[in-house]
């Protein structure tokens, strides 16, 4: 039933670009990129990495100015344990949105976790300036900072993630405090 769907739902979309009124071809083929890219994303969350890279692929090829393709791309090579070809989409969904925060802090997680943490500070930064609300980056940067050994700004970033609501991992905050010699 469902591949019927997807036949029938493929058939009618091919239609559609084949019918369109002159003009709106760009806007039918940017709705069948944005297609491939969301079926990129259910598949990367049902662990499909390939065939979700096939979709992201599939989605560049139709559009090769849609960032979020690129991101998934990048997530997809990161979860099968691919970082630098990860980093290299995630560079690329930059260069197309600037402001594609999601992709400086998937990046900026996989340079703390190769042990470059001003390059991942940076990204986290640049997040932070996007999205100043972006728990997620504060969690992120937090963690870069205890890396590198900056437990006093790891400290001011637990402090801003817990008032934005963010409830950090109690191993994290223990070993924080060990190496830290602070309760908070």
């Amino acid at each position: 039933m469902k591949r019927l769907s997807l036949s029938v739902l493929l058939a009618v979309s091919l239609l559609v670009v084949l019918l369109a009124p002159a003009g709106q071809e760009d806007s039918v083929l940017a709705e069948s990129a944005q297609f491939y890219s969301n079926r990129g994303a259910s598949y990367l969350v049902q662990g499909q990495f390939d065939r979700a890279l096939a979709d992201f692929n599939k989605a560049v090829e139709i559009n090769p100015r849609l960032a979020d393709a690129y991101f998934g791309r990048g997530l997809a090579y990161k979860l099968k344990g691919q970082a630098e070809r990860a980093i290299a989409e995630y560079t690329k969904a930059l260069e197309i949105d600037p402001r594609h925060n999601i992709s400086y802090n998937n990046r900026g997680i996989i340079y703390t976790e190769k042990g470059q943490y001003n390059r991942a500070i940076t990204d986290f930064n640049k997040a932070l300036e996007i999205s100043p609300g972006s728990v997620i980056s504060y969690q992120s940067r937090a963690k870069a900072y205890y890396f590198k050994k900056d437990y006093n700004k790891a400290w001011e970033d637990v402090h801003q993630g817990q008032s934005l609501g963010l409830k950090f991992n109690p191993g994290f905050l223990e070993d924080l405090r060990r190496a830290s010699g602070r309760r908070r």
